[in-house]
Formats: C-alpha cells, structure tokens, sequence
C-alpha cells in the first residue's frame, strides 16, 4: 500500500461532499464616500479596543465568554447588528490566537479598513453587480457599484443561479484611496478518492515531481526573478540616500522589484494549473514538502 494514499475504509460521507472557497474581488465606487468611510474607521477603532483588552488577558476566552464580554458593549453602546457585533469580537479573538500563537511581544495593531459581514447584513446582486452592507441596527444599508469585467462577474452570477456556489461572507476595505468588496463563495463539488500519488519537491532552479514511475523536472525563472531583485538592492546600496527621494531611481527600483514578482507569481500558477492537471488525468493525490517558514 501507498503511505501517502489515505485508507478508503472511514471516509463515508467525507467521500461524497467536499467544499472550498472562492471569492470575487473588485474594485467599487459608492455616492456615500464619507461616509462609508467613517463607518470603516470606526469599526477598525472598535475592533482595535478589543484586541487590546483580550492582549491583557492570560488566554483568550471561547465564544461564550467573548459573547458575554463584548456583545452588549457593541451591539447596545456602540449600536452594531448583532451579526456584525459577532463577527467583530470572534475576528478580535482569532487575531489575538493568532498572534501569540505566533510568538508575537507586542499587541497587534490593526492597519487596514476592513469590515466583514454575512448574509444577515450584506445583500448581493450579480446581475446589477450591486453589494448592499449595513453596519448598525439604525444605520443605513450603503450601496456598493462593482467596478470589473462585466464577464468576470457574470461568472460568478451564473454559477449562484445554478445553485453551484453560494455565498458566505463580503470584506468591504479601503485602501490606496478605493473602495474594494470581496465576495466569498462557498462551492461544493465530489472530491475523487486518488489511485497514487506525485511527490512534489521545490527547488530554485528546478520542480521536480515523482508519480511512482517517472521523475520529471522542470526548469523554473526564479533565478531570474532573484538577480533582477539584487539589480535592484544594488542600486539602493549605490545610493543610499538618493533613491527613496530621487523619482527616477525610486521608478528604478520599484520596476525592478515588480518584474521579479511578476516572473515569480505568473510562473507558479502556470506550473501550480500544469501539475493539477496532470495529477487530475492520472488520478492522483499532491504530497508537497515541508514548506514551514518559506
């Protein structure tokens, strides 16, 4: 038998429903700038309250406890709807978990405007491309213009009236001076139980992958992608002081820098579809190395 290939024995209904996630981003426009605005700042203002008081504590509380904390503080003082009063004080504990879990000294310290909400306080209309959202019980509900490829929304629009995707939540943000509405999707599909399995290791400057037969390599950019960034660490080092304040060198380094992303994010999601496929044609499971840390 495979060690990598789970026993098909106690799979039951695990076999049969599987979900992911898949989420809709766009850029948006909205009459009620300010605001909207004002709403973001001080939902990020109350959140970072939270965190600060759950960091003060020895551990964080489960959800009861922090039902029981905040959810008057929020939903009767600070008058938020009682869905977005919970997605604010579990989003708080998650952060502070996450922090400390992370070895973190210093309380983390919120930087974005991001607010979440779910299918109690957010309506959606794919077909206008249209995303209401409402903060406080005697608020008002704010409407939301997607600004993206008709093409790509109709997507998305097509597989909700199939029933094939169904949405679970919306990030409202704001950033860079815009507005931007993700949309996440809840999508069920029959997961296959795999016949083998590709061993997959991730070098430099070369993929290599085993599917019990056949080792197969290939050559990867990325050491284009790192002498195009020590192009630009150099220019930094020639001039210490000039770059962040020169706009010519500042443009520089910045396209540098963008030219090594982009070879390396376009490259792994060329070779990321390339082996799914392959792995979806024979049947089989991905096993990756330890990637920790990287």
């Amino acid at each position: 038998m495979n060690p990598f290939i789970p026993s098909e024995e106690g799979m039951g209904e695990k076999r049969s429903r599987a979900k992911y996630r898949l989420a809709l981003r766009a850029e948006a426009e909205t009459k009620e700038r300010e605001q909207l605005l004002w709403e973001l700042v001080e939902y990020r203002y109350n959140l970072q309250k939270l965190i600060d008081e759950l960091w003060g504590l020895k551990e964080v509380p489960g959800k009861g406890q922090l039902h029981a904390m905040f959810y008057e503080r929020l939903a009767k003082e600070r008058g938020y709807r009682a869905h977005v009063a919970r997605n604010m004080y579990k989003k708080a504990g998650k952060i502070v978990k996450e922090a400390i879990k992370n070895g973190a000294s210093h309380v983390p310290i919120l930087k974005r405007l991001t607010a979440e909400f779910d299918n109690q306080d957010a309506r959606v209309d794919l077909k206008r491309g249209e995303v209401r959202v409402i903060f406080k019980s005697k608020g008002k509900w704010f409407l939301l213009k997607l600004k993206h490829r008709k093409e790509y929304i109709k997507k998305f629009q097509r597989q909700l009236c199939s029933q094939k995707y169904k949405w679970e939540e919306i990030f409202v943000s704001y950033h860079d001076r815009k507005f931007y509405v993700s949309i996440v999707f809840e999508v069920e599909y029959k997961p296959y139980f795999p016949l083998g399995a590709i061993g997959l290791d991730v070098n430099l400057r070369k993929l290599v992958y085993y599917d019990g037969r056949k080792v197969r390599r290939e050559d990867t950019p990325f050491v284009k992608a790192l002498s195009l960034r020590a192009k630009a660490e150099e220019i930094q080092r020639k001039y210490p002081k000039r770059w962040r304040y020169n706009k010519r060198i500042l443009n520089r380094v910045k396209r540098l820098h963008q030219r090594a992303k982009n070879i390396v994010i376009d490259e792994s999601r060329k070779f990321a579809k390339r082996l799914v496929l392959f792995a979806l044609k024979k049947k089989n499971a991905i096993t990756l190395e330890e990637l920790t840390g990287l």
